[in-house]
């Protein structure tokens, strides 16, 4: 059984949302890029010390029953990964504003 490791990436972290594309984007700053896995509308892009450093979700509006207009005003997100026994586990943490009404959103 491997040993489940985590990367502390506070405030090295950056969110973003393609507003005409619909892909929301989660990436930590300055880490070396190895691969991405894709899997339905997500791509999770792993570094070379095998940490999980970066998140898209494509059409990520439908993915969550939202609309576009939530995506575009986000104001805080963040996530927290792990690969333990080859499995890939993420947590989301999304807060976004609609009608000037803070909001979590996952």
């Amino acid at each position: 059984m491997s040993e489940e490791r985590h990367l502390d990436a506070r405030g090295k972290g950056e969110l973003s949302y393609d507003y005409v594309h619909d892909v929301l984007i989660f990436k930590i700053k300055d880490r070396d890029y190895k691969m991405s896995v894709e899997f339905q509308n997500f791509a999770i892009d792993i570094d070379s010390e095998d940490f999980v450093t970066g998140i898209r979700i494509f059409d990520v509006s439908k993915v969550s029953g939202l609309k576009r207009i939530v995506f575009k005003n986000l104001i805080h997100g963040e996530f927290k990964a792990s690969i333990k026994d080859k499995i890939i586990s993420v947590r989301l943490n999304i807060v976004g504003k609609l009608r000037n009404k803070i909001m979590p959103i996952f």
